[in-house]
């Protein structure tokens, strides 16, 4: 959520302003993570630090069709 240049909310505002439908996984440090996903309209979440098959798990759910 936190990058330099283009942070996760203006990523996902441009996705939107484009009309680009990709699923967004929100990767953060932050206590506000699932917050912030719903903020954005992610499709999922992942705190860090996290473990790798938490990673896979996170990943598989945000490509299943809604």
């Amino acid at each position: 959520m936190r990058m330099p240049v283009l942070d996760g909310w203006e990523f996902a505002r441009i996705m939107k302003e484009r009309g680009i439908k990709v699923p967004i996984l929100v990767m953060t440090a932050a206590r506000d993570a699932r917050r912030w996903a719903q903020e954005i309209g992610a499709q999922g979440y992942v705190s860090k630090p996290f473990h790798l098959p938490d990673l896979v798990a996170a990943v598989e759910k945000t490509m299943q069709p809604e």
